[in-house]
């Protein structure tokens, strides 16, 4: 029984997008008193104003657009003889217009007309036109009516549905642009349309879930629109239609009805006519076979002799004889069969050339999609193409970064390297100076023990009394010349500084006060017997350093010392142990100096001393 329902589709579809479009106008030309008179269905009236209108303007522009009012006043009343007359004078207005919105728009306005009158060849045509021309100059309010026209052709003429499907995609993609007003009027009749439209393909691509969700969104969309009867009505028909499909007959003679009390206010033939053949298709579908004779001559009394109504009284006339024959009246259903066939018989007469035509159509439309696939191909080549440009210049980019990182650690460690390779040069320096003046107060300690030993073996020679009145020896002072106190100038002191210093090294180095985390500069001074000043000049002639990175050093020193130890007796190595051995206060500060004065964290060091031990061996 569902094949009986697919012509019916098809008009169902051909009704939705006429009645949707009755209340559609061109944007940048625009009447206001056509507009008012296509709102309110006098289309009588609008051919009237615009071909006075017409008539009057001088201007090529102007003249096309009133054209182009004609044709759809005469598409929205059915009246093909007069709307290809129409059709016409546009076609010979055209060459000379230079407006390429105005030229777009007709193009899709001559593809609804000849789509209307059945000439499909023509219709593909200009419908491809306008998309084509829409794409390239924006105009997405055409570009979404043209998708939607030419999605609805390929369904009604039961062409490609999978490429239905792909233009009311398209259709309803670009109506969900942000530069996409729905508060245009026209801009949110088209965006119902495509759902409208869409949900009728879902149904028939047996997605029932997608088409209800098409049907209700644009339902509620249509509350918004003002003189919304006709899309009202449409969409109450569809969703009846799919409620019959999925055998739910209450929800299907609800919204049939509902569609039915619109169409009679509206006072709308051929709407009240549809509305019927879809109330006698539920009662044939489910088996009542009176109510479907009942609402099929309903039906009948709307009916009118034209070439667009022989599919619908085909259709009529086999439902009454299919039930004439199943309620028992056999000689009913033998005259309705009789007009069936001979109806019937008329159609593909009628449809052998239509059949030429949707040939060609499915070749355009086809070769069409070829050409968009070989664009997007292109484009994808394209992207491909710049994706790999960037793909190369960020590898460029990131080498480079990596070289100029790389360099600047290099240029870090080398200048660190000649850091530490001037300290060991400085320290060895100031090993040597320290040595020389060991040797030094060595030798003069050795000179005043020999005079005091000479001076107590005169004494000997002596008297007992000039033995006890000879004066004690003087021990000599190390430095031999004092600081001169009123100029503190570092080279005019030098060799003063230099013993001062030494004496601190002394002190250092065999008391090994480094090793107290608490030691301050006070605490050296109590020491040596000087004070600051004295002891900070010496520092600095000595080292061009400060009291408290000389120590550092002594205490770094003291760790690498424990380190090498510790590697040659093959022992564990401690970090924390050793930092605490070494006097820092502090892990922070012990890691944060070490680093400072080798270059290296404890950890990498002890690596380096291994590997070089390890080379050695």
């Amino acid at each position: 029984m569902i094949q009986l329902f697919k012509p019916h589709f098809f008009i169902i579809l051909l009704i939705c997008n006429l009645s949707i479009f009755k209340s559609q106008a061109q944007i940048k030309y625009k009447d206001p008193l056509i507009e008012e008179l296509n709102k309110t269905y006098q289309y009588e009236k609008s051919v009237q104003v615009a071909r006075f209108k017409l008539l009057k303007t001088n201007s090529i522009e102007k003249k096309l657009f009133y054209n182009n009012c004609i044709i759809r006043a005469y598409t929205n009343m059915e009246k093909n003889d007069s709307m290809l007359i129409s059709i016409k004078n546009s076609l010979d207005l055209l060459p000379s217009v230079q407006d390429s919105e105005l030229i777009c728009f007709t193009y899709l306005r001559l593809g609804i007309g000849y789509k209307n009158n059945l000439d499909i060849n023509n219709s593909t045509q200009y419908l491809l036109k306008a998309i084509n021309m829409a794409k390239k100059i924006n105009y997405l309010n055409v570009l979404v009516r043209a998708y939607n026209e030419l999605g609805n052709l390929i369904i009604t003429e039961n062409l490609n549905m999978n490429l239905a499907l792909y233009y009311l995609n398209l259709s309803i993609k670009h109506t969900n642009a942000e530069n996409y007003d729905l508060n245009n009027f026209d801009n949110l009749t088209s965006k119902i349309t495509a759902l409208v439209i869409r949900g009728g393909l879902y149904s028939k691509l047996d997605k029932t879930k997608e088409s209800f969700n098409d049907l209700f969104l644009a339902k509620t969309l249509v509350n918004k629109l003002p003189n919304n009867e006709y899309s009202l009505k449409t969409i109450n028909t569809q969703l009846s239609l799919i409620y019959l499909i999925i055998n739910d007959r209450k929800n299907s003679e609800k919204y049939i009805n509902e569609a039915l009390k619109i169409s009679l206010i509206m006072d709308d033939k051929p709407s009240i006519r549809y509305s019927y053949r879809f109330m006698a298709e539920i009662g044939f579908h489910f088996k009542d076979y009176y109510k479907a004779i009942f609402y099929s001559l309903k039906a009948e009394n709307y009916s009118e002799e034209s070439s667009e109504e022989l599919v619908s009284k085909i259709y009529i006339d086999s439902i009454v004889s299919l039930s004439y024959q199943y309620i028992g009246e056999h000689e009913k259903a033998l005259k309705y069969y009789k007009n069936f066939v001979e109806l019937k018989n008329k159609y593909y007469e009628k449809s052998r050339f239509n059949e030429l035509n949707k040939l060609e159509v499915l070749y355009k439309v086809e070769e069409n999609e070829k050409k968009l696939a070989l664009k997007n191909l292109e484009q994808t080549k394209d992207k491909a193409t710049i994706q790999i440009l960037f793909l190369i210049i960020f590898l460029s980019v990131l080498i480079l970064i990596i070289f100029i990182g790389y360099k600047y650690l290099e240029n870090k460690r080398k200048k660190i390297i000649f850091k530490n390779i001037e300290n060991y040069d400085k320290e060895i320096n100031s090993i040597k100076g320290w040595l020389d003046w060991r040797k030094k107060t060595e030798k003069l300690t050795q000179l005043n023990l020999i005079d005091q030993a000479d001076a107590i073996e005169n004494n000997l020679n002596g008297t007992p009394e000039e033995f006890v009145n000879q004066p004690a020896v003087k021990t000599p002072e190390i430095t031999e010349v004092p600081i001169n106190t009123s100029n503190l100038n570092i080279e005019s002191n030098l060799g003063n500084y230099s013993n001062l210093y030494f004496e601190l090294r002394e002190l250092l180095e065999t008391q090994k006060l480094y090793l107290n985390p608490e030691l301050t500069l006070d605490d050296l001074i109590k020491e040596l017997g000087t004070n600051k000043k004295y002891l900070y000049y010496a520092i600095k002639s000595n080292t061009e350093d400060n009291f408290r990175s000389l120590v550092n050093d002594y205490r770094v020193n003291h760790v690498k010392s424990m380190i090498h130890a510790a590697i040659e007796n093959t022992k564990k190595i401690d970090i924390d142990k050793i930092q605490l051995s070494s006097g820092f206060q502090s892990t922070a500060s012990f890691f944060r100096i070490f680093k400072s004065k080798t270059g290296l964290t404890p950890s990498e060091y002890v690596k380096q001393v291994r590997l070089t031990l390890l080379s050695v061996a």
